[in-house]
Formats: structure tokens, C-alpha cells, sequence
């Protein structure tokens, strides 16, 4: 059953704004608590309000204001005066962990840029933005999707195209590598770049080699994903010319380049996988 676009409230709902602008604090109060390694400090033992102070090289009054709003958004929990990380902060916000992702938080915020939508929709200027890299994609989670057994991953040559950029501009041996993959990155170009992308990665790739593609998607409508739209304001802000592209897009741009069997894994991040076959066995 074809999945449809949510409908517009009928009625009006200010609530709705509400939820909007209660988002921006709460993304403020998390950039804080990041930047100033709150989470990393409770972790290593420092969890009372002057502990925690003194970590930071913080106001104290201004570290209990930010303490409080962490545990009112769920982030924290306090027992009598120490402070204990919630189980998601615990996993994902403490640096050290291999599963951190404290930067790749703060990379999504670039306040400065969001700030300055309007002016980038008028007058197509990309944004200035202090933060402008995105962090490669963990490629051990994709080896099921993709269908590659946990045993064979030693035995394959991955190159994993981190910046826009690079498959440009790297000098690649042919048929060098068994698996390329593409990340968010690829939104941050336009479609003669990633097409030129793909056919460099081709001719990189050994026979029967696969590139995969694990980046917000556009469906077909263009209404849908939530995560594809968000992506697309980010490649408006910092890039002149990417975009958020559809599975058939996806499709045309991978053909050109002389891909074949592109399959459309229908994951929930985006998740495109083609295989390279010499024209000789072609049928």
C-alpha cells in the first residue's frame, strides 16, 4: 500500500508551534551540555553540582540552571545532589565510547547558518559555517544489509568516501577496491559531481565490486521523510549546488556511470547498493 503524506492539521494548533520553538531550547540546552563535556564528566565520576562546576571551569549558577533543564528533558536524573546520565546519553554522549556521536550532534545544529535561511533561499549564497564536516557512517552496521557475511569483511578492500570531495579527487587504482561507500556527503554535491563520483568509484571497483549508497533518501513525492527534508535544508545552507535525491534519481546517476543490478534496500536511513559487471559479461 502506497505510503501517503501527512495530513494538514483542519483545525488551527499553536501548539504546533509551541513544539517548534520548545525543539530550539531543548537543541540549545544539548549543545551546551556537549560542548562543555557535562555528560564525559559525570561518567568519569564528578557528578555533584560542585564537582561538576570545577570540571567544566563553570559558573556554579549557571551550571545548576543547565543541570536542572538536562534532567527536566530527560537527559539526567538526580538522587539527592549527584547526577546520573540516562541510558541514551550514557550510550551515545560520552566520549571515549566507540559508540559517541557527541560531534556529529553538534554538526547538525550551525546555528548561525539556520539562522540565515531566508537570506540563503533569496539569494542562493551558501552559508558560512564553522561546521561543515559530517561524520562518517559506522560501515560494521551495514555488512548484514548489505548481505556480506561478518566472516568475509576481513577479506574485502572497503574504501569509504568520507567528504564530498574526495572520490574526485584521489588518484585510484583500478579495480582496487571490492566495496565503496558513500555517506551523507553525496547530498553535498550536485548531480555531474556525483555522477563523475560514481564513475571514478566504477573503475575503482573489481568485477562483481559493490558501491553502496547509506544517505538521507527523497521518496518520490518528496514529502515524506522527515530526516531527507532536514538534509535538504543542510545541503541548501552549506553547499551551492547539492540536493536530497530519490531512489530513481539514484538509479539514473548509477546506470550512467555503468552500474548494473541497483537495488533500493529500502532502509530507514537510505540504503542503495549496486554491483559493478565488465561489459563482456553483461547480458
Amino acid at each position: 500500500m502506497p505510503r501517503r503524506t501527512p495530513r494538514v492539521d483542519d483545525a488551527p494548533n499553536r501548539q504546533i508551534l509551541d513544539d517548534i520553538a520548545s525543539g530550539l531550547r531543548r537543541a540549545a540546552i544539548l549543545q551546551a551540555a556537549i560542548e562543555l563535556d557535562i555528560f564525559t564528566r559525570i561518567a568519569e565520576g564528578q557528578d555533584t553540582l560542585p564537582a561538576i562546576t570545577r570540571a567544566c571551569a563553570s559558573t556554579e549558577r549557571g551550571m545548576r540552571l543547565l543541570l536542572d533543564a538536562l534532567v527536566a528533558i530527560g537527559l539526567l536524573s538526580k538522587e539527592l545532589t549527584e547526577y546520573r546520565l540516562s541510558p541514551t546519553v550514557e550510550t551515545f554522549l560520552v566520549k571515549g565510547k566507540r559508540t559517541y556521536i557527541g560531534e556529529e550532534v553538534l554538526n547538525h545544529f550551525a546555528w548561525d547558518a539556520h539562522g540565515h535561511l531566508s537570506k540563503t533561499i533569496r539569494t542562493g549564497k551558501i552559508a558560512a559555517s564553522t561546521r561543515t564536516q559530517f561524520a562518517a557512517e559506522d560501515a560494521s552496521a551495514l555488512w548484514k544489509k548489505i548481505g556480506i557475511a561478518p566472516r568475509k569483511t576481513k577479506q574485502l578492500r572497503v574504501l569509504d568516501a568520507l567528504r564530498a570531495g574526495d572520490l574526485l579527487n584521489l588518484k585510484l587504482k583500478p579495480r582496487s577496491f571490492d566495496l565503496i561507500l558513500f555517506g551523507n556527503s553525496i547530498n553535498f554535491v550536485s548531480p555531474e559531481q556525483v555522477i563523475g563520483m560514481f564513475r571514478k568509484a566504477y573503475e575503482a571497483l573489481a568485477q562483481n565490486g559493490r558501491v553502496v549508497i547509506h544517505a538521507p533518501m527523497a521518496d518520490d513525492e518528496r514529502g515524506e521523510s522527515a530526516k531527507a527534508a532536514m538534509t535538504g535544508i543542510d545541503a541548501l545552507l552549506f553547499s551551492p549546488d547539492g540536493d536530497v535525491y530519490t531512489f530513481i534519481e539514484y538509479r539514473g546517476m548509477l546506470e550512467a556511470a555503468g552500474f548494473v543490478d541497483v537495488v533500493n534496500l529500502d532502509d530507514d536511513l537510505g540504503l542503495v547498493v549496486a554491483r559493478r559487471v565488465d561489459s563482456s559479461q553483461k547480458k
